[in-house]
């Protein structure tokens, strides 16, 4: 963490705030507006931003006042499509993609084929289920964007007199943290904690102002904070626990409710809490209460005045929801006074959200923030709720994932540095930080390669797990708890996608999967396998091949295991290719999350000459090397083969190889004639052509360019014109490109070299001589010679007779040309001709060869010289030279 980052100066980082979360919005809604505005539906499907083609399953009340729609495809036979929609999702539901919103709600619950959608009921939205056409957009929305923005404006206007006031000046440098207070010993809920716990548990209750709790994976952070809730509870203190991501709240939710603590409430739409916590959100709460059964009866009322015709009952209508929303903030304030233990996620800990109710009533005041999981939050988001209190417990890892950011422009300019990092820079940590040191899940081989790494080697195992085994769970006696396989060498290199296609690696799927169904076989049970991988694409070849047998094995991204542990961790990191990119597994953090997730067997599967270019990952797989077992992918070569039918997602995008395995094939069958030929002659044996294109160097700009120039070669190929002539302006790259496409569309292609050196490329079709095209071609061209026409236009009946001939051919006009004197008086102003390298489809050749004309000015021992270490262009250019006449 550099210095020159942190931002101590509250006027100066609110103004820098201001504009990085401007810019990350923008990244935010850009993909949504454009693909609404532009109507690029076919795009936002591809992305997995939307779900089309889907039927009304049921539509019914539930959740306390929501309606719950659930849609599944319009074949009742057939899953949802790949997709990327989760739960907590905002979707709009429309009867067609280009339509508009019929409703906004939240994804409640999904599976591969069904999807359920929480609405208001107040919507009154009527569907058709017999409409089989309905589709779900992911969609964005500026609540998140307006409460940070509010949350600034709160603290650049914060009163000097404030409760808070003491504590905004700690958070910024401006004084140094109080003395500890005296609260005498305690007695601990939790009878099993450890020494560390019991030191930063005591460390934060008595703390003034401030504390950090650093818990490392697997130390019991969690556990910790639980503890000093029911701790500040006792003491009689209000306190709002939040955190970045509802699954963190969900987690504290239920860990405190083993402990029987019922004055707690759960704030958020309940569609984004889980399912066997809901009697903790605050809907439930007013749903249970008393006065409820009014609100149905002005609801039923409502739904009563709404027909056909409700536009004329608007006020009344109107009136009657005042009443409902008077009611629920009577209920709301009502059961936040009541509430000991208020769990919000940052976002909705705003003050224009429940809150309200309480946050300026002097009398009912919040005493302690905590915030779990700080190190993912931005910090603009923990100012959401730092000014309804003086005094904030921070818990967190920053060597763990960081916050979640679109824009690479905003997180470089500092949106990334979370409140934690800023705080760890500027105090001394024996003044506010307290870290956890035992560790309870990892063995001790998997856990000491991230205790060196990253915690100054600080971490121990606790005796549980420090030698646990695999026996315990498997009739594996004699299995390691580090596995490296290792595919280097073996050709598996990653899939070569397109620029804005996450990355996958088949062979590391396939590899993968036969050993999950290894470790099965073994005894170990499905549920205790997690297989986690940085890419999304990784993900979805992984379970085409295991989520249909067995649906419980947990296969995720790095992100989304984060909190989670599993016995078996198999780690596929994709990358493998020449150049040795590793894109985003350059961030340390992620890899950190990923090893220290597994409790008993680590398996990494990667490309160790690849991956090793990262410094972190270096130093993981020479200690895979040093502490584990390693083998090579070779091994599993013949056991993969049973995956060798799996299907390619539909979506899937590769890049276009510059030519098809046909011509490939047919182009190194004539090299080979022609080097059998000349065996004894190196000098014509032509080196294998490298691709014009890097596939790996093209940026997005080039894409576009090569989009374009395929769409003019399309276009031509439909059309009935004769020929089509790119300019000499073109760029180097344009013009490679022109022929590798004319090339890949079977049309032939040529150089021209007009006076001065102006090159233009023209390019014709392969059309049967016979064709009807041939008469249409003909009538287009008054102009030109009919015989020239003829000639211009190459047959696409391939013969392979007529090759040999061909090439006998070849070799008699060879011999003949060169006993031709060169022609000393060539204009400059006539055209010479460059062929490119070989058609897919051979031209007709007459039985005899034409004899040679001077008159059509080629300067043959020129062109031989040039093309004297390239004889298949020589041959080339003399069975041509009498039948090809090239007109500007």
């Amino acid at each position: 963490m550099s210095r020159s980052r942190v931002n101590n100066n509250l006027e100066s980082f609110i103004k820098s705030q201001l504009r990085l979360i401007e810019i990350e919005y923008s990244a935010e809604i850009k993909p949504t507006n454009e693909s609404q505005k532009n109507l690029k539906l076919v795009k936002v499907e591809r992305q997995g931003d939307s779900i089309h083609n889907l039927r009304c399953v049921s539509i019914c009340p539930g959740l306390f006042r929501y309606l719950m729609v659930s849609l599944g495809h319009n074949l009742s036979d057939h899953p949802l499509p790949s997709h990327k929609i989760t739960v907590g999702d905002n979707v709009s539901l429309r009867e067609r993609p280009d339509s508009e919103s019929l409703a906004s709600g939240v994804v409640y619950s999904l599976n591969s084929n069904q999807i359920t959608v929480a609405f208001e009921r107040d919507r009154n939205l009527s569907l058709d289920q017999e409409f089989a056409n309905f589709c779900l957009i992911k969609s964005s929305n500026d609540v998140t964007y307006k409460r940070l923005k509010k949350a600034l404006i709160n603290l650049r206007n914060y009163s000097m007199r404030g409760r808070a006031r003491r504590l905004i000046d700690l958070l910024f440098g401006k004084r140094s943290p109080g003395r500890p207070v005296d609260i005498g010993s305690i007695e601990f809920v939790n009878k099993q904690l450890d020494y560390s716990q019991k030191e930063a548990i005591t460390f934060a209750l008595r703390s003034k102002e401030l504390c950090i709790i650093h818990g490392p994976p697997g130390t019991g952070k969690t556990t910790s904070i639980v503890e000093v809730i029911l701790q500040l509870a006792k003491q009689g203190l209000k306190i709002l626990v939040c955190a970045p991501s509802n699954v963190a709240i969900d987690n504290l939710v239920e860990r405190l409710s083993a402990y029987k603590v019922q004055n707690m409430i759960r704030l958020g739409h309940p569609a984004r809490a889980s399912k066997d916590l809901h009697k903790f959100t605050l809907a439930a709460a007013i749903a249970r209460s008393d006065e409820n059964s009014i609100i149905e009866g002005i609801r039923q009322k409502i739904d009563g005045i709404r027909g056909p015709r409700d536009r004329n009952k608007r006020a009344q209508i109107k009136h009657l929801r005042k009443d409902v929303k008077r009611l629920e903030s009577k209920i709301i304030k009502k059961v936040l006074i009541s509430s000991d233990i208020v769990l919000s996620t940052l976002i909705s800990a705003s003050s224009d959200g429940p809150l309200k109710h309480i946050v300026y009533d002097s009398r009912h005041q919040l005493d302690v923030l905590i915030i779990d999981e700080c190190s993912q939050a931005l910090e603009t988001a923990c100012w959401i709720p730092l000014t309804f209190v003086d005094k904030c417990i921070l818990a967190g890892d920053h060597f763990q994932l960081p916050p979640t950011i679109v824009s690479a422009t905003a997180a470089k300019e500092g949106l990334e540095l979370t409140l934690m990092e800023r705080l760890l820079s500027n105090f001394d940590h024996e003044l506010v930080v307290r870290m956890l040191t035992v560790q309870y899940r990892m063995h001790q081989d998997i856990m000491e390669w991230s205790s060196k790494r990253f915690y100054k080697n600080k971490l121990v195992a606790h005796e549980s797990v420090q030698n646990q085994s695999m026996s315990k769970i498997s009739n594996l006696q004699d299995c390691p708890p580090l596995l490296l396989i290792d595919t280097a060498g073996c050709d598996m290199s990653e899939l070569d996608v397109e620029y804005d296609e996450s990355k996958g690696n088949e062979s590391e799927a396939d590899i993968a999967a036969y050993y999950v169904l290894h470790l099965i076989k073994a005894g170990v049970k499905p549920e205790n396998i997690g297989i986690i991988t940085p890419y999304a694409l990784q993900v979805e070849l992984i379970r085409l091949r295991l989520n249909g047998k067995y649906p419980t094995i947990e296969i995720r991204s790095v992100d989304g295991f984060q909190g989670s542990e599993k016995e078996v961790i198999i780690l596929s990191l994709v990358r493998s290719n020449v150049k040795k990119k590793t894109g985003f597994l350059s961030e340390y953090r992620r890899m950190n999350v990923a090893v220290t997730r597994a409790k008993k067997h680590l398996v990494v599967i990667c490309d160790s000459d690849t991956v090793s270019a990262e410094p972190h990952i270096s130093s993981l797989i020479t200690y895979l090397n040093d502490r584990g077992k390693v083998k090579s992918a070779r091994e599993y070569l013949s056991s993969i083969k049973i995956f060798k039918d799996i299907k390619r997602p539909p979506h899937l995008r590769l890049k276009k190889l510059k030519r098809d395995k046909k011509t490939t094939k047919k182009t190194s069958e004539r090299k080979a004639n022609n080097n059998k030929k000349n065996i004894s002659s190196p000098d014509n044996q032509k080196p294998e052509k490298k691709p014009i294109v890097s596939q790996d160097s093209r940026s997005k700009a080039d894409e576009a360019i090569i989009r374009k120039i395929r769409q003019k070669l399309v276009e031509f190929q439909s059309s009935s014109e004769v020929k089509l002539t790119f300019p000499p302006t073109l760029s180097s790259f344009k013009r490679r490109i022109v022929h590798e496409i004319a090339e890949e569309l079977q049309l032939k292609h040529f150089t021209v070299t007009r006076e001065g050196d102006k090159r233009t490329i023209l390019v014709m079709k392969l059309v049967p001589k016979n064709s009807p095209t041939m008469s249409l071609i003909a009538e287009r061209s008054d102009q030109e010679n009919p015989q020239q026409i003829d000639e211009m236009c190459l047959s696409t009946e391939v013969d392979t007779k007529v090759d040999q001939s061909s090439n006998n051919l070849d070799e008699q006009q060879s011999k003949k040309i060169s006993n031709e004197p060169a022609n000393p008086n060539k204009s400059t102003e006539q055209k010479t001709v460059e062929e490119q390298p070989v058609a897919k489809h051979v031209t007709n050749v007459q039985e005899k060869p034409p004899p040679v004309d001077s008159t059509k000015n080629f300067d043959l021992n020129s062109k031989l010289d040039k093309l004297k270490e390239d004889f298949d262009k020589m041959l080339d250019l003399v069975k041509k030279m009498d039948s090809v006449c090239l007109e500007s």
